[in-house]
């Protein structure tokens, strides 16, 4: 086995240049969504860390203050959103996207993602997420 050393700057520089490019990539991805698919979700996505920043339209679509409390602490934060003329949650349960909307429908993934388009490019809902939602936003 061959061991190569890189020096500290070596490996800043790398890192740098790895970060470069995956911001240019998500650059490229938010403008082919948004001049190809007319999808720009730029400011309009919302972090909900507890059942008091959900939005009231969406009290009806759960049973109890403490199912969501559990969702939130089994699966992380829900990111709130609009889109069209409707409200949405959108959770990252593992290897599950949920959606649920003001009328507390609960779509999966894949009838979400063809709803927007996005099933033939491969993308999950949470690289929707890691492109328009930064927490320095806040």
């Amino acid at each position: 086995m061959k061991i190569i050393k890189i020096s500290k700057s070596q490996l800043t520089n790398l890192v740098k240049r790895v970060i470069r490019e995956n911001d240019s990539m998500l650059e490229k991805n938010k403008k082919f969504l948004t001049n190809h698919m007319g999808i720009d979700f730029t400011g309009k996505i919302e972090k909900i860390k507890s059942f008091y920043d959900i939005p009231y339209n969406f009290y009806k679509g759960f049973s109890t203050m403490s199912e969501v409390t559990s969702y939130l602490k089994r699966f992380g934060p829900m990111y709130f959103f609009e889109l069209g003329d409707y409200e949405y949650l959108y959770q990252d349960r593992g290897n599950k996207d949920w959606f649920i909307d003001e009328y507390g429908h609960v779509y999966d993934k894949d009838e979400f993602l063809e709803r927007l388009g996005l099933d033939v490019l491969g993308l999950r809902f949470s690289d929707i997420i890691d492109m328009y939602f930064k927490e320095e936003d806040l």
